[in-house]
């Protein structure tokens, strides 16, 4: 089954942070960062409780060829998503959304 995915209203600069930053340093990467990313929302979308549970109920799915990772929340009927950072940033950042 494909649960809807919600996004909170930061991920979008989340997202552009991201793509702006791939971008700068060579061209047309920023668009690949959004297909990976895109790919990697379909697979959560369709199977969010294949991810465990961390901190305060909250999943984390890895991009395979970036180092970004979707944090998210299941509720049984749709996937919020909370935030797309760089893997090595600090967790304080999603902590602050939830």
């Amino acid at each position: 089954m494909k649960y809807p995915l919600r996004f909170r209203k930061e991920v979008s600069d989340d997202i552009a942070e991201a793509c702006r930053w791939y971008e700068g340093r060579q061209a047309r990467l920023g668009n690949r960062f959004l297909r990976e990313l895109n790919a990697t929302l379909v697979q959560v979308a369709f199977g969010p409780e294949s991810y465990g549970k961390g901190d305060r109920g909250v999943r984390a799915a890895r991009l395979h060829r970036f180092p970004y990772v979707v944090y998210f929340r299941f509720t049984g009927k749709a996937v919020e998503v909370v935030a797309v950072l760089y893997g090595g940033r600090d967790s304080s950042v999603w902590r602050g959304r939830v």
